[in-house]
């Protein structure tokens, strides 16, 4: 049987539990009021519970305990993540988030501790919010692999999160698909690659009647990072550890023709023109690394699984624009090791007197065989 003593010790403990000691002081934990984070206008009354939960969670944020920092993240993060799932975080909460928020995350990701500049990267993407967008960008060019890949998740959780009250405007999408594009054109690291690609795709869903040219502003930026590395690969001597990203970049072209609910309008115009570039660009690199010593094994399979996607990619898209669907494949060669059928399917298909150039008027040079 406990002890009187040992009742009163425990009961100690566990008052003591329930305190949260943050940024040197002790701060008792604070809850959001039932529904204010989907409430379209927030009142005084709720702005100071706000600033009351962020002041109890968020000094743990610049802790040097990893345990700490992620214990604080998933607290202000799970009311937001909660909302989503339900009927969506109003632009009113947002905007009084970062408003409080936007202080604290500025310093931290310009902290040298990698992990509290990460988790605040991460926190500024879930905001979702015009303003915490600006440091996402700045984030973007952290010399540090981990923080720029954490941006790179951070615009893509942003650009989801426009789907439904968006906090960004269409101004706000073209300024990040810039900074994602130079990004994804310069990276020699496959995960920021991925990361591009995938921030990209997340653009590429949102709905016309949601922000207008989101999905071809979106691919037309995706496009240009493909041509980018498809110049630099083309020349490399270890071009392997990127086709991964490629591979992502022809599958998630491929998917805004087949997914119906991947942003509801046809992919015709300059996006359809985008498309077609992306996935000649593509096929060009394929000719290129056909008989590279570079590329065996797993990557080969990689570099077949691209190209069959890409190939896929160009039929749809000249379908969608009303253009004749090119007869030669490159993928057929390929996998029989046929690099002089691959080399002649790709002329046939790209070359100067080739059936996408002639199609699209496009230079006889411009994908460079």
């Amino acid at each position: 049987m406990m002890t009187t003593k040992a009742r009163v010790l425990l009961r100690s403990v566990l008052a003591s539990v329930m305190l949260l000691t943050l940024a040197g002081g002790v701060v008792r934990a604070q809850s959001l009021p039932s529904g204010v984070v989907s409430k379209s206008e927030l009142t005084e009354t709720d702005r100071s519970a706000v600033k009351a939960w962020l002041d109890s969670q968020a000094g743990g944020l610049s802790s040097d305990d990893p345990k700490v920092v992620k214990t604080s993240r998933d607290a202000i993060l799970q009311p937001l993540r909660s909302a989503a799932a339900g009927g969506g975080v109003s632009v009113s909460f947002r905007t009084e988030l970062q408003k409080q928020l936007y202080p604290i995350l500025e310093a931290n990701i310009a902290d040298k501790r990698e992990l509290v500049a990460v988790n605040a990267v991460r926190l500024a993407g879930e905001t979702a919010h015009a303003n915490t967008l600006k440091l996402v960008s700045k984030a973007l060019d952290d010399a540090r692999p981990g923080v720029k890949y954490a941006a790179c998740y951070a615009a893509r959780t942003t650009l989801d999160a426009a789907k439904v009250n968006p906090a960004i405007s269409a101004r706000d999408m073209i300024v990040l698909l810039g900074k994602l594009g130079e990004v994804g054109s310069a990276t020699t690291d496959p995960r920021v690659l991925e990361g591009v690609v995938l921030a990209m795709e997340s653009g590429a869903s949102i709905p016309e009647a949601t922000i207008a040219g989101a999905r071809v502003q979106s691919l037309t930026a995706l496009s240009g990072v493909v041509n980018k590395q498809v110049k630099r690969l083309g020349t490399n001597e270890a071009p392997a550890p990127m086709l991964a990203g490629l591979l992502r970049a022809a599958s998630v072209a491929r998917s805004v023709f087949t997914d119906s609910s991947a942003g509801g309008q046809a992919i015709t115009g300059q996006g359809g023109k985008a498309m077609v570039e992306l996935a000649g660009d593509l096929l060009s690199l394929s000719a290129k690394l056909c008989d590279s010593p570079a590329v065996t094994g797993d990557d080969r399979g990689t570099l077949e699984q691209m190209t069959a996607a890409a190939e896929a990619v160009l039929v749809l898209a000249m379908d969608a624009s009303g253009k004749p669907a090119p007869g030669a494949k490159l993928s057929e060669p390929l996998r029989s090791g046929n690099c002089e059928g691959v080399k002649k399917a790709a002329e046939g298909v790209l070359g100067s007197g080739g059936v996408v150039v002639k199609a699209f008027n496009f230079a006889g040079d411009r994908f460079k065989l």
